[in-house]
């Protein structure tokens, strides 16, 4: 009866123990996910219309005729990420520990201390890189684009072409 009672109490404690776990690691996730609930804002630009503005973590964006940017009022976590239909340039400011990714139907742009153009059309995304480095992704297609390059992607064929481009003359007709 006592070998009983024994085994009954270190099941008991055992239990116990599993069920604290799992309430702590439950908390922690819903804390988590509390943390990381965003407030998204969005800009738009009417046809002829361009606007100049500052996200929260002090990136400059130059939105163009006809664009729409949805962007976080405030950046949180480990990362900065907006979604652009149309066209924009960025400044993107330098935070190593947070990379600045712009998302463009299925293609993504990262950034850290990036100067870029990103024009949308119904086939085709183009990055056009000024100053810094990105990192372009769509699917299984990864490239670096450095300064006086830029990519083209076509969203029929799902095919990258990069080439060089003057910056000078393509950032400066904004």
């Amino acid at each position: 009866m006592r070998k009983f009672f024994q085994r009954k109490r270190i099941f008991t404690s055992i239990i116990l123990f599993l069920s604290a776990g799992i309430a702590i690691f439950l908390l922690g996730k819903y804390t988590e996910y509390r943390s990381y609930h965003v407030t998204f804002q969005e800009k738009h630009t009417l046809p002829g219309q361009q606007t100049i503005f500052t996200l929260s973590d002090g990136s400059i964006v130059e939105l163009h005729n006809e664009a729409t940017l949805r962007y976080p009022e405030e950046f949180k976590g480990f990362r900065r990420e907006v979604y652009l239909q149309g066209e924009a340039t960025f400044e993107i400011e330098r935070d190593s520990l947070r990379p600045f990714t712009i998302h463009t139907h299925e293609f993504r742009t990262t950034g850290i201390g990036t100067s870029l153009n990103i024009k949308t059309t119904a086939d085709i995304i183009t990055v056009s890189v000024a100053k810094g480095i990105a990192h372009v992704e769509a699917g299984d297609n990864m490239q670096i684009v450095l300064p006086k390059e830029k990519i083209s992607y076509s969203r029929i064929t799902k095919k990258m072409i990069k080439a060089n481009v003057d910056t000078t003359h393509e950032f400066a007709s904004r």
